[in-house]
């Protein structure tokens, strides 16, 4: 299980960098899953553009159906059955409809509705909305991140707009907050928060024991390239037979030092960012700046030095792999709600220590990756927001919903929020949850938390990478469209993973092969890309 969740990392990681563009599974998998949040950045690729998409089609649409819903499973008749896109990688969990069924034993008296899920692969959701749409069939609400995103689908029509229905629900908006705004397109929310608590930072997570037996001194942040630098130095003259740390496929070094930027949501940065983004709204292109010039060349110096793992390109094990094998001292990621010391200690068998390297800050990216939206052919979408309310709400419901069945699928910790599988049981035999989605559904200040991947302590400390104590990027809302820059994209994507992840792990000469980098992307056509990023930042200051 935790290979697979591992694998599922890589994979959302890469799948909301270029949504759409790639296949997954055809098997399926159901809520409840143990696997964590990756680092995980959401991409919009472009899309054709359809007569609905505009405000005015939008508003209308909003009006028209606003009007009509309700008059189906009201609460004076049958109850209305709401079908859930589920997605799913993996087996099939063979106790889901045991779970449905007491799913609904609380939903139906509560709001006089029911629940199914609608079981779909992630190599099929990009399609599978279009094709459901034009087919009849029901579904009432869609995963609206990973291979695809609220943009995207509104673009083509497939959502409703929330703002009329979010208007009457002052416990979901007071819930999302700020999160609101990276789920409008065009002024319009079409998609609400699944992870109310998405926010991301970085930290250097090493191995204890070794910290401890070679007496390495630690700093209680690492803020600059200096301050890592000394932790690799010690690291080096100390004897040990691991290397300091590893930088993978180089793909977020950039990252590791909390340079103050805004990629807007490509780690690859292909759009261009925004540098020193406090009261700079200039875009330029990443690989051009002085930054990347001197970020390249120090890592050039630490790879010459030894600091880093010289095959790390080509050997083809993650740093986490590297950390379970023994090969490193440290290495650099994601810190937040889901993935942490506890999250690695469980994929790497090490005991881990962290340091951090930059506060957890909620992007657009962050948001719109693990999102839901009502369908805009839902019957009823007054009673789907209903529900939605009451899985934000109600403990008992949202436990059911994300672990199954306590005592069967989990067994709760005496006086604690942690769980575990019940003896003899294990996360591939459980019966519900065994196979892997986006994470958490609802609100995670009131769901369980798997004791292997958290701590009391993690579970109390939820609230900083929220919208409401945590810090809220400067650009949260803004959702860069693609769709007039989709072959100048391609194109410098194809230029991007030829050069950076070489320059950013250190095994290249940066004199001889950046001048080479930046005259490719520059044919790729980089600087338009650029100057349609500013146009849309411009237009979207403007409003």
């Amino acid at each position: 299980m935790k290979k697979v969740t591992a694998l599922l990392l890589s994979v959302i990681m890469m799948v909301c960098l270029l949504a759409g563009c790639g296949s997954g599974s055809t098997t399926t998998t159901q809520s409840g899953s143990k696997g964590g949040s990756a680092d995980t950045q959401a991409g919009d690729t472009g899309t054709a553009k359809t007569d609905t998409a505009d405000d005015a089609g939008a508003d209308s649409a909003g009006t028209d159906q606003a009007g009509t819903a309700g008059t189906k499973g009201g609460d004076s008749g049958e109850p209305y059955t709401i079908a859930i896109e589920m997605l799913y990688f993996g087996m099939e969990d063979p106790d889901m409809q045991t779970v449905v069924d007491a799913i609904n034993a609380i939903t139906e008296p509560a709001i006089n509705a029911t629940v199914s899920f609608v079981p779909t692969s992630f190599g099929e959701m990009a399609t599978k909305p279009g094709l459901w749409h034009s087919s009849g069939d029901k579904v009432d609400i869609l995963m609206t991140g990973m291979m695809t995103t609220p943009q995207q689908l509104a673009e083509q029509g497939l959502l409703y707009p929330l703002d009329e229905l979010l208007a009457g629900s002052e416990t979901l908006t007071q819930l999302a907050g700020d999160l609101l705004s990276a789920c409008r397109y065009k002024g319009v929310t079409y998609a609400y928060p699944l992870d109310l608590y998405p926010g991301n930072g970085q930290a250097f997570f090493y191995d204890e024991a070794l910290a401890e037996t070679y007496n390495i001194q630690l700093p209680e942040s690492i803020t600059t390239e200096a301050d890592l630098e000394s932790v690799l130095e010690q690291v080096k003259a100390s004897g040990m037979s691991q290397y300091p740390m590893t930088y993978g496929d180089g793909v977020l070094a950039y990252q590791y030092y909390g340079y103050d930027m805004e990629n807007f949501g490509d780690n690859y940065c292909s759009r261009g960012v925004i540098m020193n983004v406090d009261g700079n709204t200039t875009v330029e292109n990443w690989y051009g700046s002085d930054t990347y010039k001197q970020m390249c060349q120090l890592h050039r110096d630490w790879y010459e030095k030894g600091y880093l793992v010289p095959d790390s390109l080509s050997n083809g094990y993650t740093y986490l792999d590297n950390m379970s094998q023994g090969t490193i001292f440290g290495f650099i990621s994601s810190d937040g709600v889901s993935v942490g010391e506890a999250y690695y200690e469980t994929q790497t068998g090490k005991k881990l220590g962290s340091i951090p390297m930059s506060e957890p800050v909620i992007r657009t990216s962050d948001v719109v990756v693990n999102t839901w939206g009502i369908s805009s052919s839902c019957e009823n979408p007054e009673k789907v927001l209903e529900f939605m309310e009451l899985l934000y709400t109600n403990e008992e419901l949202a436990n059911l919903f994300n672990y199954g069945i306590e005592g069967q699928h989990y067994v709760k910790e005496e006086n604690s929020r942690l769980i575990n599988y019940p003896e003899g049981v294990n996360a591939m035999s459980a019966g519900y949850g065994t196979s892997v989605t986006t994470g958490s559904f609802g609100d995670r200040s009131i769901l369980y938390a798997w004791a292997d991947t958290w701590t009391e302590e993690t579970l109390a400390d939820v609230g900083r990478f929220g919208a409401k104590e945590g810090e809220v990027s400067t650009w949260l809302g803004f959702n860069y469209d693609m769709s007039t820059m989709v072959t100048e994209n391609a194109a410098v994507m194809a230029v991007i993973q030829k050069y950076a992840p070489s320059l950013a792990c250190g095994v290249v000469d940066v004199d001889d092969t950046l001048p080479k980098f930046l005259d490719e992307l520059k044919k790729a056509g980089m600087g338009k890309i650029v100057e349609d990023t500013q146009k849309q930042v411009d237009a979207w200051l403007a409003q």
